[in-house]
């Protein structure tokens, strides 16, 4: 069902709904990783509602002023002291509304929305139009700021650069770090429109500097008794088929049938206790690369 975004409150909850589902996500993820260590700590599959993103989407990213508009460094903010956080858009869109968390999490300074400065703490665009709605509350436990803006006459507009702002003030002086997390953006008609934040661009960089250069397996321990673990690196993502071969070339296990790989390191274990001792064979196959090597049973 479509949804329009002119209420920036809904938007808002929208927003703190997906952050609690993304901590989920995460948590699950950890613990995975906690089961299993071998496996590369890949990007864990997203939401629907940011699984949009594509390519071409444009990049949110935040910058600082002072109330005259200049540059500010965080490391020299004192207490009392107010400033800007500017939300920018890289490229043109077609925006009706848009949501965002600004997280500062881990951040030992406390801060707070200035709420008496122009609409709920924010300034929209003015492409947003005169009487854009806006609204920016700060979670205080969970270290971050929800925003929303959105035009009110059912209609969209080309957007880029400066999207809103909002204006803190620094309660106690400390650390501070932001990020932008949770981004949704909807046309006039209600559609999700493909949106990204400089944290999905970092993250994504350190998983590509991380994956492997090229493919390969092994098989540890080798000989073993009686089970092995089938480890193997893939640079890009791939369908993998994992299957054991005896001597005769019969086939005795389907470990994997064309699951969907991320890029990584991978490995899956093979329990050969119902089967007697002697020389067993791994094919591994990608659309790309396929690798055959020998393993011992020693009973």
């Amino acid at each position: 069902m479509r949804h329009r975004m002119g209420n920036p409150e809904r938007g808002l909850r929208r927003c703190q709904r997906q952050r609690h589902r993304e901590r989920r996500r995460r948590a699950l993820h950890r613990v995975e990783l906690q089961q299993n260590p071998h496996r590369r700590a890949s990007k864990p599959a997203r939401s629907n509602e940011t699984a949009i993103r594509n390519a071409d989407a444009p990049v949110l990213n935040y910058q600082l002023f002072d109330l005259r508009n200049r540059p500010v460094d965080v490391a020299n903010l004192q207490t009392g002291e107010e400033f800007y956080v500017a939300i920018n858009s890289s490229k043109n869109s077609d925006l009706h509304g848009i949501s965002a968390s600004l997280d500062f999490s881990g951040s030992t300074a406390e801060i707070a929305v200035v709420d008496e400065f122009a609409q709920n703490g924010v300034q929209p665009s003015g492409e947003f139009g005169d009487d854009a709605l806006a609204l920016a509350h700060l979670d205080a436990e969970a270290q971050q700021i929800d925003v929303a803006a959105s035009r009110t006459d059912g209609q969209s507009a080309a957007i880029s650069g400066e999207l809103l702002r909002i204006r803190v003030r620094v309660v106690r002086s400390g650390k501070l770090d932001f990020s932008i997390a949770a981004a949704q953006a909807v046309a006039a008609d209600g559609e999700a429109i493909a949106i990204a934040t400089d944290a999905d661009e970092s993250a994504e960089a350190a998983l590509n500097a991380n994956a492997p250069i090229e493919f390969s397996a092994n098989a540890f321990p080798n000989p073993f008794n009686p089970s092995t673990k089938i480890a193997f690196a893939l640079p890009q993502s791939s369908k993998v088929e994992l299957t054991i071969y005896n001597a005769l070339g019969q086939q005795v296990a389907r470990l994997i049938d064309g699951k969907e790989f991320q890029p990584g390191n991978h490995s899956i274990q093979w329990n050969a206790a119902s089967l007697p001792s002697g020389m067993y064979f791994y094919v591994i196959k990608t659309p790309y690369f396929q690798h055959t090597a020998k393993m011992m049973l020693l009973k």
